[in-house]
């Protein structure tokens, strides 16, 4: 199972980073970023994210043109 997540929400949540810092990580400025962030985001950027957080063990997926995150199912 998948549920949606904005790249905003991807990095306070659930990497719990600062923006500058993720930027850093990524090779972009802060602003790019930000950008993404405000959904100006492109493919490239999503795949970035999505390998970043996985890198760091959260399960993340391009669906589209959007982030998802893979959850456990409950029952």
């Amino acid at each position: 199972h998948y549920i949606h997540i904005s790249p905003g929400k991807l990095r306070s949540e659930a990497l719990g980073m600062k923006q500058e810092d993720l930027a850093l990580m990524l090779g972009v400025s802060p602003r790019t970023l930000a950008r993404w962030e405000a959904g100006g985001i492109t493919k490239p950027g999503l795949r970035m994210l999505a390998l970043t957080a996985t890198s760091m063990g959260i399960p993340v997926v391009v669906r589209g043109k959007s982030l998802a995150i893979q959850v456990a199912a409950i029952g």
